[in-house]
């Protein structure tokens, strides 16, 4: 989702700010020798966390699910690590 302005307000009202990041960005660049699964998720981490460190958010304060890109459904296995890490969040 494109929160990265709802993030950089919130920062700017010093407010704390925690992100998910649900899929692991794996699906992208299917069959490429440049960018093979494993790799493609360092860099998807990395550019994340780029991201979220110019509006303000400290690598601590972000949470990577790992999970299957394209494969993310509310109502199988993907719930249980969805509801955990918003508990963790409200908590």
């Amino acid at each position: 989702m494109g929160c990265g302005g709802a993030i950089a307000l919130l920062r700017q009202l010093n407010l704390p700010v925690a992100v998910a990041v649900v899929s692991d960005g794996t699906k992208s660049h299917p069959n490429s020798v440049a960018y093979p699964p494993p790799k493609l998720k360092k860099l998807r981490e990395q550019e994340s966390l780029a991201a979220l460190a110019i509006l303000g958010v400290a690598p601590e304060a972000v949470t990577f699910l790992d999970l299957p890109d394209g494969e993310v459904d509310i109502s199988s296995k993907s719930q249980p690590a969805i509801a955990l890490s918003i508990n963790t969040f409200l908590n």
